[in-house]
């Protein structure tokens, strides 16, 4: 269990960089046997192309600080942190978490819902095995005890 504040690196995940790439591929090879006119198989293919690239950026966190309290802080690509809070949603699998988080800054539930962000990371999106765990732990005990009731 994290005592205190504990860093958890980031990096971009081959893993799922490869199965976002498949999945847009058997997408837009699917678009081809409706009889559908050339045109609009090119234009679909277009905007499956535009979101396996948006789906495929690389994020602009580099890095988690669990704090023992239950409060997340996620610093992004320059080293600047931001305080926010683990969202309902969050789910911890052997092999995946989906982080749902949400910005300290948000007052209103309609800028909160906006700035509702989520990290898809599989484990070789962690630097080492050790902060897989670590943050899975976390989510389980620190944030799920702080309101996220997936977690």
């Amino acid at each position: 269990m994290v005592q205190g504040p504990s860093i958890v690196r980031l990096r971009s995940s081959r893993s799922l960089l490869v199965f976002l790439t498949a999945f847009h591929c058997l997408a837009a090879l699917s678009l081809w046997a409706p009889a559908w006119s050339i045109w609009l198989a090119l234009l679909l293919n277009a905007l499956v192309g535009l979101s396996l690239w948006r789906s495929t950026r690389s994020a602009d966190i580099s890095a988690l600080r669990l704090e023992a309290s239950g409060q997340l802080s996620v610093a992004d690509a320059s080293g600047v942190w931001q305080s926010g809070k683990v969202s309902p949603g969050s789910a911890v699998l052997p092999f995946l978490i989906v982080l749902r988080w949400c910005g300290a800054t948000s007052e209103s539930a309609t800028v909160a819902r906006r700035s509702l962000r989520t990290l898809v990371l599989p484990a070789d999106a962690l630097v080492d095995a050790s902060q897989f765990r670590t943050l899975s732990v976390w989510l389980r005990w620190r944030a799920g005890a702080s309101g996220a009731r997936n977690a």
